[in-house]
C-alpha cells in the first residue's frame, strides 16, 4: 500500500476517533450537568430546611414572649389587688440582705 491508499482510511479512522471523542465529551457534560441540577436541587432542599426552622423559631419566641407578657400582667393585677387590701407589696424585703450571725461549729 502506497502513502495515498492509506490516506482515506486514515481520514476514515480520524472521524469515526473525532466522533467518538465528540460523544464523550457530550457525555461527560450531561453528565456534569446532572451534577450540577442535583446539587441545586440539595441546596433548595436545605434552604427549605431552613427557612423552615426560622420560622419554628420566631413562632416559639413569639409565644415566649406572650407567656411571659401574661405572667407580668398577672402579676400586676395581684400587685395592684394587694394595694388595694391595704397591703404594700412594693416594701417587702429580701431574707437574703439580712444580715445573720455567723455560726462556729
Amino acid at each position: 500500500m502506497s502513502g495515498k491508499d492509506r490516506l482515506p482510511i486514515f481520514l476514515q479512522r480520524t472521524k469515526t476517533l473525532m466522533g467518538e471523542i465528540m460523544k464523550e465529551a457530550a457525555f461527560s457534560l450531561a453528565e456534569a450537568n446532572l451534577q450540577l441540577v442535583t446539587l441545586i436541587r440539595r441546596v433548595n432542599a436545605i434552604e427549605h430546611e431552613l427557612d423552615e426552622l426560622e420560622r419554628e423559631e420566631f413562632y416559639r419566641l413569639k409565644k415566649i414572649q406572650d407567656k411571659k407578657r401574661e405572667a407580668r400582667q398577672k402579676s400586676e393585677a395581684k400587685k395592684a389587688e394587694m394595694l388595694k387590701q391595704g397591703i404594700d407589696v412594693r416594701q417587702v424585703t429580701n431574707i437574703l440582705d439580712e444580715g445573720d450571725d455567723d455560726v462556729l461549729f
